[in-house]
């Protein structure tokens, strides 16, 4: 059974959280709630729900998105192109390369985004640069 804290239960070989006990901390697109933010370098899983306009941007490391929820108009822009998603898709995005979410509305789009190096390393920081596309 879970308790009220984001970590139910950790051990030198695993941990366990509970997402909605997570107290989430705001990304420039809306509420992101961290798990296994350990700060050694290993992953972190994400749940982010894009409530505003992502900006294009890019990190040194790699990510996967995976959709849990979005309107039908939803879509990643990666390097420039428009990709439609629908819940369950899954996209790989290597370090280096510009994307964003595009909602396509106003309804939210919910994501897991598994960070390869952990939330907070050098790698992990958002680069806008000034020829990014705008939406």
């Amino acid at each position: 059974m879970f308790s009220g804290g984001a970590v139910v239960e950790a051990k030198p070989g695993f941990a366990i959280a509970d997402f909605d006990h997570i107290e989430p901390d705001m990304c420039p697109c809306g509420p992101s709630r961290r798990a296994f933010v350990d700060g050694d370098g290993t992953p972190s899983l994400h749940r982010v729900e894009i409530q505003k306009q992502d900006q294009p941007h890019r990190h040194q490391t790699g990510e996967i998105y995976y959709i849990l929820s979005c309107g039908p108009n939803a879509a990643m822009m990666l390097d420039g192109k428009r990709h439609p998603v629908l819940p369950g898709i899954a996209i790989k995005i290597r370090g280096g390369v510009m994307h964003c979410a595009d909602r396509g509305g106003e309804e939210p789009m919910v994501v897991l985004v598994y960070v390869d190096t952990g939330h907070g390393s050098p790698e992990t920081k958002m680069e806008f640069p000034p020829e990014a596309p705008n939406l």
